[in-house]
């Protein structure tokens, strides 16, 4: 019931009435609420699916560049596909998946390169004290 846009010429509220969605995501929606910003109307969704940003993954960009772990992530991903019956998946849980698929992907290779960088600098240093 809250008003998105007021305007101060026409000294008139008006408000966003229908926010549409798929069928589907309607059962993972908790809370809606309207807020106002200078220049656009913000409409926030809860979901069960949300996660608190203090908990969030970021993705290590460099990461990218490494066609090896391309490689893995695409037969990753390709396998995934093939094994899953996509029809009988909602889009949401299957784009989720798909996320936690690539991320997998991501963190292992991410832990082994750090952990062979780290092998490489304890050698380095055991070389350095035997000098």
């Amino acid at each position: 019931m809250d008003y998105t846009h007021y305007s101060g010429m026409h000294d008139r509220h008006s408000r966003t009435d229908y926010l549409f969605l798929q069928q589907e995501d309607l059962t993972q929606i908790l809370k809606a609420t309207i807020g106002t910003t200078i220049w656009s109307v913000l409409i926030s969704v809860e979901s069960p699916l949300a996660k608190p940003a203090e908990l969030m993954w970021l993705l290590n960009e460099s990461l990218l560049l490494d066609q090896v772990l391309k490689e893995q992530v695409e037969k990753a991903l390709t396998l995934y596909f093939d094994e899953i019956d996509v029809d009988d998946i909602l889009p949401l849980t299957l784009w989720e998946a798909h996320k936690s698929i690539i991320r997998g992907c991501l963190i292992g290779h991410a832990t082994k390169k750090k952990k062979d960088a780290s092998g490489h600098i304890s050698e380095l240093t055991t070389q350095i004290s035997n000098l």
